[in-house]
């Protein structure tokens, strides 16, 4: 007899733990987004076919960087974009700035709101450029730290209030490292956070393997999502770059860079651990490199996206998302096909 209670208690349990699970995968709602990280938004017929083909439904467009001016002692917009495709039907533009975290160690508490108000209204007036589109949403990227949290949460509040008013919402990037330790690195007052999946170790460390994506890291700092107090969405890596190294310190990045390029040039040689040397002083990719520098090509396949998109999607536990990949270029429109990317998405419904 107690043999068959348990039995039947177990046999309970799975089922309800099925019923569950097969309503969640009818109720969840997951929709397309791509990043635009250009200076100069313009979308080529393939572009186009590709958003289409994908329905994708959401371009997280980067409007403007803001950064602190040395010089002038105050923060600046850079980079600001210059828009020629302005029209693009049933896909929504989102504006998002890139604000550096040396912005918020320099800017003095009085200025903030000033600030604030400045970026709003460059916003507004760039967005109008777009034919067609209203702004439902903006984001904000910044990697904020313990010294920056205040002054980076009292912008958020400020432009909060001006995107209540318009009836706009609020979304902000959110590290692994900021879920992991958010007790200490606090939660962005926005509508929802964008977790970055990728970008996870240490750039500037030579002996890093790839800081873009690792699998074995990336698990390390798979916990508190069920804690977490904000609804996340999620940005999955599919670029490439290679990271310069002078002297052994980080002198730049350099992107859309793939280890056959390098692999192929002469003016390299190959070292181990996808790290290259360079043999004499020559330019490339429009930046002028030296005899001796080391060169870390750091590459995201169609399968390392894969891998990324199925390792978070356990964890994502809001019922509506939006996945996004980073970022839209040639390369991503030739090698992420229609049916790659049905096959990406659909682990997280």
């Amino acid at each position: 007899m107690i043999i068959i209670k348990i039995s039947s208690v177990a046999l309970f349990i799975l089922t309800t733990l099925i019923f569950l699970s097969c309503s969640r995968e009818k109720t969840r709602t997951v929709t397309i987004g791509v990043y635009y990280w250009k200076t100069v938004f313009e979308l080529t017929e393939e572009d186009r076919d590709w958003i289409k083909d994908n329905t994708i439904t959401k371009i997280y467009t980067r409007f403007f960087d803001v950064d602190w001016d040395i010089s002038n002692s105050r923060a600046l917009p850079v980079g600001s974009l210059k828009i020629i495709t302005n029209k693009i039907p049933e896909v929504e533009i989102i504006p998002t700035i890139f604000i550096t975290n040396k912005t918020f160690l320099n800017v003095p508490d009085t200025s903030i709101y000033d600030l604030t108000t400045k970026i709003f209204e460059k916003i507004k007036s760039q967005a109008k450029t777009f034919k067609s589109q209203k702004i439902k949403e903006i984001q904000l990227d910044c990697d904020w730290t313990k010294k920056t949290k205040d002054k980076y949460f009292y912008f958020i509040k400020v432009i909060r209030g001006f995107c209540v008013n318009e009836n706009i919402s609020l979304s902000a990037t959110v590290r692994l490292h900021q879920v992991k330790y958010f007790d200490d690195t606090g939660v962005p007052p926005v509508d929802r956070g964008s977790l970055m999946f990728y970008n996870m170790s240490s750039v500037s460390n030579l002996e890093t393997k790839n800081s873009i994506f690792d699998e074995e890291i990336a698990t390390k700092y798979l916990v508190n999502f069920d804690t977490y107090p904000l609804k996340l969405d999620v940005i999955l890596p599919a670029f490439s770059w290679a990271v310069l190294f002078s002297r052994n310190k980080i002198a730049g990045i350099i992107n859309d860079v793939k280890f056959d390029e390098l692999d192929s040039n002469g003016n390299f040689e190959y070292l181990k651990n996808n790290l290259f040397k360079v043999v004499k002083d020559f330019y490339f990719h429009e930046r002028y490199i030296k005899k001796n520098d080391i060169i870390r090509v750091e590459e995201i396949s169609l399968e390392t996206t894969q891998i990324a998109a199925e390792l978070i999607a356990p964890y994502i536990l809001n019922d509506s998302l939006v996945v996004s990949i980073y970022h839209l270029n040639k390369e991503i429109v030739q090698n992420y096909g229609k049916g790659d990317l049905q096959n990406i998405f659909s682990v997280f419904h």
